[in-house]
């Protein structure tokens, strides 16, 4: 059985150390890291190199988590990012994929599908929430007057 090697990345220390809790009870994963900063995120996956980082968008500020993405992706093209946050509107769903995360989550995830998305993470597979897979088809089709969007 291969170990996942994930960092976790949240300004709450109750979310961040309630994830880190449920994740060191599974037994392919591994927390080798945790931030709650943008700039600790960029040194923390520097050292550790994780295989896996769920990142948070509002850190400092709102956009600390994309920038904090994209320097990652930068420096470690092989660690996947999964943005792991309470916001899902474009201004935040579109820039997120341009600096470079994989999947994108809402926070009301369900723990057996945050871990199916890191398994599929470690294995360069994209996961979505249902809300965000409806922003991303909506915007891509321009999609206006559909009633299942």
């Amino acid at each position: 059985m291969t170990i996942i090697r994930l960092m976790t990345v949240d300004d709450h220390p109750v979310v961040r150390q309630g994830i880190i809790s449920f994740l060191n009870a599974q037994k392919n994963i591994e927390v080798v890291a945790e931030a709650n900063s943008a700039e600790t995120a960029i040194k923390e996956a520097e050292i550790h190199q994780p295989d896996v980082i769920l990142m948070d968008l509002q850190l400092e500020n709102k956009r600390s988590g994309i920038e904090a993405t994209e320097k990652i992706k930068q420096q470690l093209p092989n660690s996947e990012v999964i943005i792991l946050t309470s916001y899902h509107q474009d201004d935040c769903i579109f820039p997120a994929f341009s600096a470079g995360a994989l999947s994108y989550l809402v926070k009301d995830v369900d723990p057996a599908e945050l871990l199916n998305a890191i398994v599929k993470a470690a294995n360069k597979q994209s996961v979505l929430s249902p809300i965000v897979a409806k922003r991303l088809l909506k915007q891509h089709f321009n999609i206006k007057q559909n009633p299942l969007f």
